[in-house]
This record gives C-alpha cells, sequence and structure tokens, in this order.
C-alpha cells in the first residue's frame, strides 16, 4: 500500500478507493487511514461501489480478533481510471438508506404543547 494520501475532496473519494484498491485487497480500517477519512465513510462509499458492482468483499478471520472483510477491486470498477470516469458512481444515499434531513425553522403553533406546560407550567400567553 502506498504511504498516506492527502485528504482528497470527498467527490473524489470513489476514485481514490479504486486507486488504492489496484494495488491489491484491503480492509475499511487502512482505506481509512490512507485516505484520512473516517472508517465509517469509507464503508459507506465502500457499499455505494459495490452495490454499482466496482468492489467486492470478502470476510475473513483473524486469529485474535474475530472477522473482518478484505475489499477487493472487480474487473468492472478496475477499467475507471479517472474521476471523469466515475462521474457516474453517485455519492448520495441508495434508496433504502436512511439520511437525516435537518430542519432549521419550525412552524408556529400558537400554544404550549400540553407536556411542556405540564413540565415547565403555562406559557405567558396562556397565563393571562
Amino acid at each position: 500500500m502506498s504511504s498516506m494520501i492527502k485528504l482528497c475532496a470527498s467527490h473524489e473519494l470513489p476514485s481514490k478507493l479504486l486507486e488504492l484498491l489496484r494495488e491489491g485487497p484491503t480492509t475499511a480500517d487502512t482505506l481509512a487511514r490512507l485516505t484520512g477519512y473516517s472508517g465509517n465513510s469509507i464503508r459507506e462509499r465502500l457499499a455505494i461501489l459495490m452495490a454499482d458492482g466496482y468492489v467486492t468483499r470478502k470476510l475473513e478471520p483473524r486469529p485474535t480478533s474475530g472477522a473482518h472483510y478484505m475489499w477487493n477491486i472487480t474487473a468492472a470498477g478496475d477499467k475507471f481510471r479517472s474521476l471523469p470516469d466515475l462521474q457516474r458512481i453517485k455519492s448520495s444515499p441508495r434508496e433504502g438508506q436512511v439520511h437525516q434531513v435537518i430542519t432549521t425553522s419550525y412552524p408556529i403553533i400558537g400554544r404550549r404543547d400540553p407536556l411542556v406546560s405540564a413540565l415547565f407550567g403555562a406559557g405567558h400567553r396562556e397565563a393571562a
């Protein structure tokens, strides 16, 4: 494997993963260390690449700490050599995957929630 690789942009991560997997099978933790991303980010991106048929994984036992997955590049993944070739690999969540939606504004109800009132008392509008 290569030595430490500079953190790449998120949209470049699939091509960087395929580039590293061309050097041989490796674990997600090793890929995380080499790219500077978290293990969960790498596993999520590898799952997307696996769903598209560009990588495979094989469960291998370890004598000391259970089993782990070794990730390999497939023939389909090996044909991609540059970022423009990978434009069709989506970095968005797949169907069935949960993703978080952040709400920055809330509707005005016009009354205090009954449970909040029970805990903290009636609001200043209700007290009048």
